[in-house]
Order: structure tokens, then C-alpha cells, then sequence
């Protein structure tokens, strides 16, 4: 399948945003496999959708939901907005949403599902606040996204307050390269407002700190994998950043970010050097096992100097900015934020 690509999207109510997700991912070889509107409208093997707004057959719906399959027939995603910006979504590696009782209003489950954002029941869902209230404001926000056709079919979305400011509604299918028993080599990252920097509150918790290691997703941003050969486990796990080590002038992996600590400009040339993620579950104590490096990203690199919005690209385009992070990008379209 073809690469599919969110450009400088304008996108002004919380239906036509997750609207645009789900059909980007149908653009890159996603299918629909069951919707509901949240209201009476119900498809067990498809799309329902037929517009963004509110009423019949809508996004714009509270419970309006999606169940969407990967196109290597393998991963599903069941995602289902609330009346406003929250959402909650869950992901199945293998065993896909083929029980429990789906309607218009309730999603389907699975025996491997995993809630990666949002709380309560297929039957009571609480979903979590996702988009910033402020993306509603017109021609302010922008949105980008992008969603590879090819295996191993990572994928992001996000939004960003113009210029350079407030990151929201991020989501993002980053495969890794990890060992070959690795059974689910992915990593899911999810945010609501950070701006995709190492922090205690988000992506680079302290591991000093137990307790935000043991944070579970549902209402967390953060990174989330499966880390054990069975993957009985779904937990936390940090993406390392660089901070330079006072002796021996080594390099370490520590929970600081490059806006504390970066490498600054490639003194040869001027230019930008990106620098690899890995992620990795450190060992603090007994209580936080799983323990250990899950895999290297392939969806995106720390930035070298402190950056801030999308306009900001890397290598002729194919990377764009978010935060501190480069994520792909499609090597054409310039892009706006």
C-alpha cells in the first residue's frame, strides 16, 4: 500500500480529528472491520461513517467509535471519542476485537486487549481528555501525521497550537528493533499536551521516582510496550536521552532531555545531527520488573539543539519536527506549525 500523509490540516471540531487518524490509516492499508456512531448506527464488518458532524452516521457523536485492522492483517485499534476532546483507546496485538457485545455505542474486545488511553468499560467507557480545549479556535491549530504502507506499518498523528506552540492529540505505532523473540516489537506513545520531551511527567519519567514507572496506561501519557517473551506484560518503558557523563566523558543514558542537555551543532559542517531513541525500562527496584531495553525506534530521533514546531525539518524533509523529537515525515511537503 501507499504511504498516506496528514499536510497542514486544519482541523476545527474534535469528530473531523479523529476522523482524520482513522483515515489516514485507511489511506496507508488500514480497513474498517466494525463502527458505531453512538447513536443507532452499527456496521459489524465496516464503515459507518459517513461525515464529522453531529447525528446520524457522525463522528461527532459522544461514543462514536472505530475498530480498524493493520494491513499486514496482524494489529487492530479500537478507538471511541466522548461528547468532547476525551477518547479511549484500546490495542490488540494478535487476537483482534472479535468478542464481547459492540453496538453503536460499545466497542468490541479482545483476549489480548490492552486500554492504552481512557478508563471504564466497553459498556461504561470514561475516555480521557486527548485534544487541547484550545483546538477548536479556527485556523490556529495544525495538524500533521503520518502512516508508512509498508510492513512494519508505524504510524503518527498530532497537532500543534500555531507557531510553535501547545502540542496535543498525539498518538504513534513506533516498531522498534528489538531481538528476534520479541513477540509485538512496537512501542505506543500517547500525549495530550507535552511537547514530546523527556519530562517526570510524560515521556522520560525519573526512575528514581517508583511510582511514575509504575504508572499504567488508561489516563497517562507516556510510552507503552509489551516486555516479556509472553507479552503477558504492557508497561511503561523510557525513551533514553543523552546526558554527558563527568567521568571518563562518557555518554550515558539518563533521565534528562536534550533541552537540559544536547550536542549542539555538528562543528564540521553547522548542521543538525538527530540522535537515536531507545527504549528501555531501567531497573530501580524489585517492584518495577519488566525490566530492560525494549528496542531502537525507527519512527524518530531525539533533536541535537532544542526545537519547537513542525516548520522545522531534517535530511531533505524526511523528518519533521515535534518538540524535541524528529518523526517521519514524507520527503515532499513543507510543513506548517
Amino acid at each position: 500500500m501507499s504511504d498516506a500523509f496528514i499536510v497542514n490540516r486544519r482541523l476545527n471540531t474534535y469528530g473531523a480529528q479523529v476522523s482524520a487518524l482513522v483515515e489516514m490509516l485507511v489511506a496507508a492499508g488500514w480497513t474498517y472491520r466494525a463502527s458505531g456512531d453512538g447513536l443507532s448506527g452499527y456496521s459489524a464488518t465496516g464503515k459507518v461513517f459517513t461525515n464529522t458532524n453531529a447525528g446520524a452516521l457522525g463522528w461527532g457523536n459522544n461514543r462514536a467509535w472505530a475498530r480498524v485492522r493493520d494491513p499486514g492483517d496482524r494489529r487492530e485499534i479500537t478507538i471511541q471519542r466522548d461528547a468532547s476532546n476525551g477518547v479511549r483507546i484500546k490495542v490488540s496485538t494478535n487476537l483482534r476485537f472479535v468478542t464481547g457485545s459492540p453496538s453503536a455505542t460499545v466497542t468490541p474486545s479482545a483476549a489480548d486487549e490492552r486500554v492504552l488511553f481512557g478508563t471504564g468499560t466497553d459498556a461504561s467507557p470514561v475516555p480521557t481528555p486527548w485534544i487541547d480545549t484550545n483546538a477548536l479556535i479556527e485556523g490556529l491549530w495544525i495538524w500533521q501525521g503520518a502512516a508508512f504502507g509498508s510492513a512494519p506499518y508505524g504510524f503518527w498523528f498530532g497537532g500543534q497550537g500555531l507557531h510553535g506552540g501547545t502540542k496535543t492529540g498525539f498518538l504513534m505505532m513506533d516498531p522498534v528493533l528489538s531481538v528476534p523473540s520479541d513477540p509485538d516489537p512496537v512501542v505506543w506513545e500517547v500525549g495530550t499536551n507535552f511537547a514530546c520531551t523527556a519530562s517526570t511527567s510524560s515521556l522520560g519519567r525519573d526512575g528514581s521516582n517508583v511510582a511514575t514507572w509504575n504508572t499504567a496506561p488508561g489516563s497517562a501519557q507516556g510510552c507503552w510496550a509489551h516486555l516479556d517473551p509472553q507479552a503477558a506484560s504492557f508497561v511503561y518503558v523510557q525513551p533514553a536521552t543523552y546526558g554527558f557523563g563527568q567521568s571518563g566523558n562518557v555518554i550515558t543514558y539518563a533521565p534528562v532531555g536534550p533541552a537540559t542537555s544536547f550536542a549542539g551543532w555538528n562543528p564540521f559542517d553547522r548542521d543538525l545531527d538527530a540522535l537515536p531513541v531507545l527504549y528501555v525500562r531501567e531497573r530501580m527496584a524489585a517492584s518495577i520488573y519488566p525490566w530492560g531495553m525494549k528496542g531502537w525506534s525507527t519512527m524518530t530521533m531525539w533533536t541535537s539543539v532544542l526545537k519547537q514546531s513542525f516548520f522545522d525539518t531534517l535530511d531533505a524533509k524526511n523528518w519533521i519536527c515535534f518538540g524535541q523529537k524528529w518523526l517521519r515525515w514524507n520527503g515532499l511537503s513543507n510543513p506548517i506549525g
